[in-house]
């Protein structure tokens, strides 16, 4: 929010200040951010800037985070100069304002406000103060995804399907291809192409391999006799 009394580490011009705000986990720097340069802010710079961190509240509560608030006095030509930090365990935070959960009317927790002497290469010399509130994250666990429904592919039969030296009738049909009927992985698809159950009607099947010479005749084509043509009186 502000600081005040704080260095006046510029020896010719008016300070511009600007605090960055950085969680330390186990001493180094995890997240860092800068607040806008408050220009011509002396020793009593302002900023009231709202800031955003998340925070692992495990490693916070076993010590392993820490705020880091240091002020910067901005010097574009001679490089920026440090003024004052201060540091302070996240644990310490937590305990003096615990996280709590968002209501439905949107409300939280209240800010608390804190207030702290810097310590820098000048000594102690000026506090800042700021507000802070710890919010806990919502989870939202997504519905367990509908089962997939079985489904049913027919697959056109057609006489062209089976090659015959014969004149063989087929009569076109469709045949029911059910996920899980063949053996082996499928992956939930439905294999291009499965042959249909042929159901013989005495005719032998042709075989390329086979002459016609090989061919035997089938019971009910031996009982067949040949038909005696007569011819018609004049």
């Amino acid at each position: 929010k502000y600081a005040k009394n704080i260095e006046d580490v510029n020896a010719f011009s008016s300070m511009d200040v600007y605090a960055s705000v950085a969680i330390l986990k186990d001493r180094k720097v995890k997240d860092r951010i800068n607040t806008p340069v408050a220009f011509s802010a002396y020793t009593n710079p302002k900023w009231n800037q709202m800031i955003k961190f998340s925070v692992d509240e495990k490693l916070a509560q076993e010590g392993r985070l820490t705020l880091l608030v240091e002020l910067m006095s901005h010097r574009p030509f001679l490089g920026d100069k440090e003024i004052g930090f201060l540091r302070l365990p996240m644990q310490q935070l937590l305990g003096s304002n615990p996280p709590y959960p968002l209501t439905n009317s949107g409300d939280a927790n209240g800010m608390k406000l804190e207030t702290h002497a810097l310590t820098g290469p000048y000594g102690k010399k000026g506090v800042v103060s700021f507000t802070y509130r710890f919010l806990a994250e919502q989870v939202n666990i997504p519905p367990p995804s509908t089962p997939r429904q079985p489904y049913i592919m027919y697959v056109p039969v057609s006489p062209q399907s089976y090659p015959s030296s014969d004149q063989i009738q087929v009569t076109s049909s469709y045949v029911s291809v059910q996920p899980g009927a063949n053996s082996g992985p499928s992956n939930g698809l439905v294999p291009i192409y499965m042959p249909p159950t042929y159901q013989s009607h005495g005719y032998q099947q042709y075989s390329p391999r086979k002459s016609k010479s090989q061919l035997q005749p089938s019971p009910r084509q031996s009982q067949l006799q040949p038909l005696r043509m007569q011819p018609l009186p004049q």
